[in-house]
């Protein structure tokens, strides 16, 4: 963290982009950084969200240089529901909306599409599983050949466990396969009930995770919160 003292000893006018590779990317965060830091001469369109992983060294898109930051709307319930088309934001109830970053176009050696979990690749405005060709992906996982088998698809699809669409061929990241939580017959996102809780700001973000645990005396999915707390012993 900055002192207000610090910050105004800061001149940013110069700082042509700053590359955003969260996972996922928070549009409130997003928001406060740039209020805050444009004050001391953050360019607007400085901000650039990307998507990447080590396995593909890093880099697999990011948004151009000085674009303003382009924000896909998607409803809740289409998310939350597999290979769901993607309503149009103005179709989609305020209660409902989400908001998710664009995160570009990939780099030049670099493929991606969206794919279901048998391997097909799915149209534009579905979401799916991020899968990436690349000259960059790694030959595998050292000493590990069952993982290696099932990251790649015999036709060299690389399987991110990320989920996501394509927007006109840009890529918007919406969130990991591992962190949907099943409980009473409906799907959420561990990050989604986070942001939910901490954007009344009485949490911070990061002191909050969401995970779901099978109980074995109710016989059923259960929700439990870990909360970050400190306290003088």
């Amino acid at each position: 963290k900055i002192s207000e003292v610090q910050c105004k000893t800061l001149d940013l006018s110069t700082v042509r982009f700053i590359i955003n590779g969260a996972e996922p990317i928070s549009r409130s965060v997003v928001n406060k950084f740039m209020k805050k830091f444009s004050q001391y001469g953050l360019k607007t369109n400085a901000m650039c969200p990307a998507y990447g992983m080590a396995e593909a060294v890093v880099g697999i898109t990011c948004s151009p240089i000085g674009q303003k930051l382009k924000i896909k709307v998607i409803s809740r319930f289409d998310l939350l529901n597999s290979n769901a088309s993607i309503a149009h934001a103005e179709n989609i109830n305020h209660d409902d909306k989400v908001y998710f970053f664009h995160e570009g176009h990939p780099f030049k050696g670099t493929s991606i599409r969206i794919a279901d979990f048998d391997g097909n690749t799915l149209l534009e405005n579905q979401v799916g599983e991020i899968q990436v060709k690349s000259l960059s992906i790694t030959s595998g996982y050292y000493n590990n050949e069952k993982a290696t088998a099932k990251a790649f698809y015999k036709d060299g699809w690389f399987r991110t466990g990320d989920l996501g669409l394509l927007v006109d061929g840009s890529l918007v990241v919406t969130g990991r396969i591992k962190d949907i939580i099943f409980v009473n017959g409906q799907n959420y996102f561990s990050h989604d009930l986070e942001e939910l809780v901490c954007s009344q700001d009485n949490i911070q973000r990061g002191d909050l995770v969401f995970v779901g645990l099978f109980d074995a005396i109710l016989q059923k999915e259960v929700l439990l919160a870990f909360i970050k707390h400190k306290v003088d012993i």
